[in-house]
């Protein structure tokens, strides 16, 4: 049954699990644990009302199973029915269940009920605060997000690169301030994974700060770290706002080098960048060899 489960069969393990005449809170987790790996998060939430149904107790595994469920459907009314018998149970005042339940609030835009949860943990951890600045930069509302990264700086809890992965869904117009903040964040970090790059290369781009997005693209190029159709997307615009034709001309042949195409924002990017520079004969032959192309393209 776990095997099936592991492999992505949540139709096999379904025949497996009807075959079995008792089940027990192991059998409905590893049920549970497929439908949501499979992104059938609507089965999941069913097979935990089944569960309920039956004389099988769910434990603290199943409940975070099903809050992911809930997060990912954006499922926030079944997700505040299964806080109430939680905190009944004390499962709440589990570390793992209470970044569980954060996390779900923020993911369906209640960041009051996210924050209120959050406090009233006894014990936090990185997850804890990486899941609330997430719920924050989610529902767009970056400055507020940077707050509790700022919360964070002050408590002594280090950032790392979830920090600036949590983030990236509001990489949008900010202060000066918060963009050094952010920098500074990037700076200490003790190890920066690809996204922590991506994040303030985003963060430069869209701030028209683009000679530092291209200086940090090249200091990423120089310590070996492979770029991925993020990155590019991101780096693009400054080549094409910096003139930087040749750079971008080099981008173009690293997208061709990975077989990054087609995917519609880096194709975009390309396009935006060779027009700025003034290359419309490149940036027509991007557009022709596009098998999808969108609204963006007309307004370039």
């Amino acid at each position: 049954m776990r095997s099936y489960a592991a492999r992505r069969r949540p139709d096999s393990t379904c025949k497996v699990v009807d075959k079995i005449p008792e089940r027990n809170s192991v059998i409905c987790n590893v049920m549970i644990r497929s439908y949501v790996n499979n992104h059938l998060y609507e089965d999941a939430i069913l097979m935990y009302k089944i569960t309920l149904g039956s004389e099988v107790s769910p434990g603290h595994y199943t409940f975070l199973c099903v809050l992911k469920a809930c997060s990912a459907s954006d499922n926030i009314r079944f997700g505040v029915q299964m806080h109430s018998p939680a905190v009944k149970k004390g499962l709440d005042l589990n570390l793992f269940s209470g970044n569980g339940l954060v996390a779900m609030y923020g993911k369906c835009g209640n960041l009051v009920e996210a924050r209120r949860v959050f406090d009233g943990m006894p014990f936090r951890d990185i997850v804890s605060w990486n899941s609330l600045v997430a719920g924050y930069a989610q529902n767009g509302r970056f400055d507020e997000a940077l707050e509790v990264c700022k919360e964070m700086e002050m408590l002594g809890v280090r950032h790392d690169s979830g920090t600036m992965a949590s983030l990236s869904p509001a990489v949008t117009d900010t202060s000066v301030e918060n963009v050094m903040f952010v920098n500074r964040i990037f700076v200490n970090m003790d190890s920066k994974e690809l996204v922590a790059w991506n994040v303030m290369i985003s963060i430069y781009t869209n701030h028209s700060m683009s000679d530092e997005a291209v200086e940090l693209y090249a200091e990423m190029e120089a310590r070996g770290i492979e770029a991925d159709s993020i990155t590019i997307a991101s780096v693009l615009p400054s080549c094409g706002d910096l003139s930087a034709l040749s750079l971008g001309k080099r981008i173009h042949g690293f997208v061709k080098l990975k077989r990054m195409q087609p995917n519609l924002s880096v194709e975009n990017a390309l396009i935006d960048m060779y027009a700025k520079c003034g290359c419309l004969v490149e940036a027509r032959r991007v557009f022709e060899e596009m098998r999808i192309k969108d609204v963006v393209l007309g307004l370039q």
